[in-house]
């Protein structure tokens, strides 16, 4: 599939925008695609059964709209056609007959080697899905990826909700598998806690939970600072976040599944659902560990020069003092 195609895909009408070069590639009819359209008895029949063809290798959707057909697509198809094309046409107009038009669809599919999307290309194409979604994770680009995909193999794409339908349910089905992962790894009766824990106040003073406390950015590299990144790093690590490897999930899936959490109330943690509530919580633990980690090595690594420095200072004012003044002349 051309580069130019992909952006069609999945209309349901001719796009104004279509420049010339593209409606020649539209409707120029191979050797094997032009005895079938010479065959039709009358010149509006052989119009409609062009039409159908273009629209087919343009957006993979068999063309039934009610809408006016650009006057460009209209010419050049009429030319393929063989006949002087009409000014203003639609699809109604040129199949007064329903029959016809769903005849000239199933022409055009088997002109181009297109199928009906079926129970076979749904599970193949859930499938695909499946793999797809564990990688990438914004709906509208795996619904992108989707019609490509059906196209590529010969599927005449469905309506766009029943796509998206495929999509949700491939997405659901990684945050289910990433969920069982968590289990795993963390043990059920400690993943089963986070919520009451993170939601357990961690300083009575001011009424800060633990949530609160633990998204708090680390800073400094005093004394106080490190063992404030090491406690929240015991406090991870007993939430299981060290035990969340999650080899299948790059970095980014997993902050895909921890975004908003800097902004999320901590009363609403127990109102998002499973499996997606156990996901979200675990990659933000997880990737709250992993950040700290460094946090925690970058200020040890301070430390230690800011030691050094002070250690070098002292030594070079006490041997400035002890070394021995020349006497006077």
């Amino acid at each position: 599939m051309q580069d130019w195609r992909a952006q069609y895909l999945g209309l349901t009408t001719f796009p104004t925008s279509l420049t010339a070069a593209e409606i020649d590639a539209l409707f120029t009819l191979n050797g094997e695609i032009a005895p079938v359209v010479g065959a039709r008895r009358t010149p509006l029949t052989r119009l409609g059964l062009v039409l159908q063809i273009g629209f087919l290798r343009l957006t993979g959707r068999s063309l039934n709209s009610v809408q006016m057909i650009p006057p460009a697509v209209l010419q050049r198809a009429g030319q393929a056609a063989g006949i002087a094309a009409p000014r203003l046409a639609s699809i109604r107009s040129i199949y007064p007959r329903r029959m016809t038009l769903y005849q000239h669809q199933q022409a055009a599919m088997a002109a181009m080697g297109f199928k009906d999307y079926g129970e076979a290309s749904e599970r193949a194409l859930t499938g695909y899905l499946r793999r797809l979604a564990s990688q990438n994770f914004d709906s509208g680009a795996l619904t992108r990826e989707a019609m490509a995909w059906l196209f590529s193999h010969g599927w005449v794409l469905p309506g766009q909700s029943r796509i998206e339908a495929r999509v949700a349910a491939a997405q659901a089905y990684v945050t289910k598998r990433i969920r069982m992962e968590m289990l795993q790894g963390a043990g059920r009766q400690c993943v089963q806690r986070w919520v009451q824990v993170l939601s357990a106040i961690h300083a009575e003073e001011t009424e800060e939970t633990l949530f609160e406390w633990l998204r708090k950015p680390a800073t400094g590299t005093n004394q106080t600072d490190i063992a404030e990144a090491t406690r929240r790093l015991e406090v991870l690590r007993n939430l299981g976040a060290d035990r969340l490897s999650l080899a299948a999930l790059p970095i980014a899936g997993m902050r895909h599944y921890a975004r908003g959490m800097a902004s999320q109330k901590v009363r609403t943690l127990a109102l998002i659902r499973e499996p997606r509530r156990t996901a979200v919580i675990g990659c933000w633990l997880r990737l709250q560990f992993l950040q700290l980690n460094d946090v925690a090595l970058e200020q040890i690594s301070r430390r230690i020069g800011d030691l050094w420095r002070e250690a070098h200072e002292a030594t070079s004012k006490n041997c400035s003092r002890a070394q021995p003044q020349a006497p006077p002349r």
